[in-house]
């Protein structure tokens, strides 16, 4: 089930991956639009492009509040399955009859295989933007500029510039 959850994140990853590029292409279509005064319905398209867009933006958030979900199903799960393995471990004087998980069940090893730095990393990413993780001097990438550029361009690409300005000012950069 583990790695059913894993290629989930990952299928949603993929599309978000999609919509982005699909908002891009949007976004150059609607600067040549505005560029080109000669095309009778104009608005229109730009109005069309804009709504596309918006519902693109709409369904990441969506996708983006599913794959959380998913991995913090999958960090839990991963807790309580280190918990419960320590507890078989533990010597008992009860007798082992009394513990239905332990009458014939083979150790099953449930450990998950993905990249767990890589995905704390997306996690904490996705956290932040949808604000679960407030970006302060004790978040936990707070001085990792490489993600600070990242959260800085992902407000930049959706045009929230209060955002991006207070997220400059925290770091003091004018």
């Amino acid at each position: 089930m583990n790695e059913q959850i894993i290629l989930w994140v990952e299928v949603l990853k993929n599309r978000i991956n999609q919509n982005f590029e699909i908002i891009k292409e949007n976004e150059e279509v609607i600067k040549n639009l505005i560029m080109q005064s000669s095309i009778t319905n104009r608005s229109e398209l730009i109005s069309k492009s804009y709504n596309i867009n918006h519902k693109l933006k709409d369904e990441i958030q969506d996708l983006t509040r599913i794959q959380v979900e998913l991995v913090n199903y999958l960090n839990k799960f991963k807790e309580v399955l280190k918990n419960h393995t320590n507890e078989q471990s533990e010597p008992s004087n009860s007798d082992e009859n009394e513990n239905p998980l332990s009458n014939n069940i083979e150790h099953v090893d449930y450990s998950i295989s993905f990249d767990d730095e890589k995905v704390d990393d997306e996690l904490i990413f996705t956290q932040t933007i949808m604000g679960d993780l407030i970006f302060e001097s004790s978040h936990p990438k707070f001085f990792d500029e490489v993600f600070f550029k990242k959260l800085l361009n992902h407000y930049t690409e959706y045009e929230y510039y209060e955002m991006c300005s207070l997220l400059l000012k925290l770091k003091g950069i004018k």
